[in-house]
């Protein structure tokens, strides 16, 4: 179906043979110009014929092309109450989970009995008795126009019907739309290739001796953002009508997370300024004394200092958020097209706030001069950056509220149909990905970027910790044939990332009979953050080796960020060595509880003697027993670079313990 007519100035005269597959990509598309169909009438007609030619199960998608065709001769949509209401929620910055969550610490079950929607989303558009009451009351003008010109089309070509008109011309509009924006939204998510999308040729081309790909790069990174915005506004577009559908609600927040990733790939963030505060070798002079709280006193502290570094920061600027996704962020031109859109969303054209949130207002008001200061003098890398960062922050903002959607639908036994097992499992995977990617990036995104700070590293890590057990949940309860390993592997990455927030909790006073390594209460959180992120390491290290043993997977040896199992031994010890110099860092006064502290964090987990934990002896010297440890863990590291050539990490941790 290409709907076309072979325009060929120089064969006008003669008729052209159809070309056959084989040749149909050599044809020039300047030959090809479209004749969409005559009425709403005939397009529908068109559209008939189309699905019989493409079934929905069939093996290929009608072709975009064909799709357009018909869609440009229905005439122009009217926007429902339902429609107004799924876009608004999606843009509007009033319903933003990042400005709802800004300060709390703490993260909600995600079991699916307790699963919520976002406050701000419009429940009454899952409900068809609701849509049905609120579009009996729209305003109709635009139907009924729409109606008598379909009517006065299929009059006049009644006879040219198959079989007798028997629906209402507007509903078969509204059918027809709605299977064109359903066949638009399906199919494969733009990619973007190597090269940062560039063909090698491309890449390749040099000027003056150096390579010169900058332009290029920024036009095809452009490219693939509208590629990305068609796919999201046909998606929100079927959405519009089925807003139930949590595949598509999940598709659309995929969509905004590979332009967030595109963005924060390019961006030169806070982070990267900073200097490796790692330590490899401990100081020989006495550690300096670091203020320490009690746990409660610790988070409150750290959502204090939070609001206060980003007491100047804005999150969001505007409040429609379309223009993000509308607009690529790459080139130069439609950044600034976007900028001035951003400020229509903002200000009136005589200066004056459009509501009356006057603070919020002027923050806004002051960070958009700044930026546009930073234009007027020719900074336009900075310029860039800035927006880039509010982009990010942006697009995050609007794929939570998709994702957190979706999550909710795939859960509801309501909207469940066949292929929904697995969609709640893919959905709480990519969402708890997600989460830690951003954890990961170690930047508040938005106006000035910021380093993250300390709370927003946890809650982050608690999110996302949340989501894999949630997925993990759904596996083995639906017994669905996935590597849950990696999960729990994931979830002890986010343990340790959680106790590196409460490393300044203070270490409480017991009496002197409980002090010693035998002890099996918890002192602190950190220790008990640390404990399951070992016993996590562990359960992954059982449940790999069980599907090796049931499903006959390969342990990958070697090569890239993965080695297997030899990734989950290395993380668990590594996190072991880590407690021990995190320990030895104590000052005087605490470092013997805090060495004892992690002799109960790493005694159950030994790697040449694993039975070795129960052989503890309380009146043991501390220290001989933190040389034992620490001796274990060296051991692991040798044995996994010798096993693992390409094993960097492991001869880095080696070097740390050296």
């Amino acid at each position: 179906f290409t709907l076309t007519s072979q325009n060929n100035p120089g064969a006008s005269n003669t008729d052209l043979a159809f070309p056959t597959f084989s040749t149909l990509t050599q044809i020039d598309s300047s030959w090809f110009t479209f004749y969409p169909p005559e009425s709403t009438s005939k397009a529908a007609q068109l559209y008939r014929c189309i699905r019989r030619a493409y079934p929905t199960n069939g093996r290929r998608s009608p072709p975009k092309s064909a799709l357009e065709c018909v869609a440009a001769a229905l005439p122009a949509a009217e926007e429902t109450e339902k429609s107004k209401a799924i876009r608004n929620f999606v843009f509007s910055r009033l319903s933003s989970p990042t400005l709802c969550n800004k300060d709390v610490d703490s993260v909600s079950s995600k079991d699916p009995d307790s699963v919520k929607l976002l406050p701000h989303f419009p429940n009454w558009v899952l409900s068809e008795e609701d849509v049905a009451t609120r579009n009996t009351s729209e305003n109709s003008t635009a139907a009924a126009a729409a109606a008598a010109v379909a009517s006065t089309n299929m009059a006049a070509e009644k006879d040219a019907l198959p079989v007798p008109v028997k629906i209402d011309a507007v509903h078969e509009i509204r059918l027809v739309r709605k299977g064109i924006c359903e066949q638009l939204a399906q199919g494969a998510l733009p990619r973007m290739g190597g090269s940062g999308g560039l063909t090698t040729e491309t890449a390749g081309k040099e000027k003056n001796g150096h390579i010169s790909n900058e332009a290029t790069e920024r036009e095809a990174t452009a490219e693939y953002e509208k590629e990305l915005y068609e796919k999201f506004s046909a998606i929100l577009d079927y959405l519009c009508y089925e807003p139930t559908d949590a595949d598509s609600w999940y598709r659309a927040g995929l969509c905004l997370s590979f332009k967030a990733d595109i963005i924060c790939d390019r961006l030169a963030t806070p982070r990267g300024k900073e200097k490796n505060n790692a330590i490899i070798c401990l100081q020989n002079s006495e550690p300096k004394a670091k203020e320490s709280f009690p746990l409660l006193d610790l988070r409150a502290k750290q959502i204090q200092e939070h609001k206060a570094i980003n007491a100047g920061c804005v999150a969001l600027l505007g409040d429609d958020l379309s223009p993000y996704i509308s607009h690529p962020w790459s080139t130069l031109a439609s950044l600034r097209s976007c900028s001035v859109k951003v400020k229509s969303f903002c200000w009136r054209p005589d200066g004056e706030a459009i509501d009356t949130e006057t603070a919020t207002r002027s923050k806004d008001k002051i960070a958009f001069d700044e930026i546009e200061a930073m234009y007027n003098q020719g900074d336009f890398v900075g310029w860039e950056i800035a927006w880039g960062g509010l982009f990010v922050s942006a697009v995050t903002d609007m794929l939570k509220k998709c994702f957190t959607t979706a999550h909710y639908l795939s859960v509801q036994e309501k909207y469940l149909s066949d292929d929904t097992d697995e969609l709640c499992y893919e959905v709480a995977e990519t969402f708890a990905t997600s989460y830690y990617a951003e954890l990961m990036g170690g930047v508040s995104y938005g106006y000035p970027m910021q380093t993250m700070t300390e709370s927003q590293r946890r809650n982050l890590a608690e999110e996302s910790k949340a989501y894999f057990h949630a997925a993990i949940d759904f596996a083995v309860t639906r017994k669905l044939e996935e590597n849950i390993h990696d999960l729990y592997f994931m979830i002890g990455k986010c343990e340790e990332k959680i106790a590196k927030t409460l490393v300044r909790e203070k270490f409480p006073q017991l009496p002197e009979d409980r002090a010693g390594v035998g002890t099996e209460a918890v002192s602190r959180e950190y220790e008990a953050a640390l404990r399951r992120a070992l016993q996590s390491y562990a359960t992954a290290h059982r449940e790999m080796k069980k599907a090796e043993h049931e499903r006959g997977l390969p342990d990958v040896q070697q090569g890239g960020s993965s080695h297997g199992i030899a990734e989950i031994v290395y993380r668990q010890h590594a996190c072991r060595m880590k407690a021990l110099f995190v320990a030895v860092q104590h000052p005087k006064e605490t470092r013997d509880a805090a060495e004892r502290e992690a002799l109960r964090i790493t005694r159950d987990h030994w790697y040449s003697n694993p039975g070795a934990g129960a052989a503890y002896d309380p009146q043991k010297d501390v220290r001989d027993s933190v040389w034992e440890v620490l001796a274990d863990c060296v051991s692991a590291m040798v044995k996994l670079r010798h096993d693992n050539h390409f094993f960097h990490r492991s001869v880095y941790r080696h070097a740390m313990a050296l």
